[in-house]
């Protein structure tokens, strides 16, 4: 990774597994997605002197309103 002066050097290769999950209801036009970034929880660097990258969750609902 190259970035400023300070923030340049090597970055370990890795590797991620991602899963999502959409469920859509036409009748009340709703859409639910639940899924997981990281589902390994491969703990790795993005950047060079950056922070430690794990597990992310997240849930959404998305309303059609016309």
């Amino acid at each position: 990774f190259e970035g400023s002066p300070q923030f340049t050097g090597e970055i370990d290769d890795y590797g991620l597994v991602d899963i999502q999950i959409n469920k859509r209801f036409t009748e009340t036009r709703t859409t639910f997605k639940a899924g997981c970034a990281n589902l390994l929880n491969n703990l790795h660097y993005e950047v060079y002197g950056g922070p430690l990258i794990g597990r992310l969750f997240y849930f959404q609902v998305l309303l059609e309103i016309n």
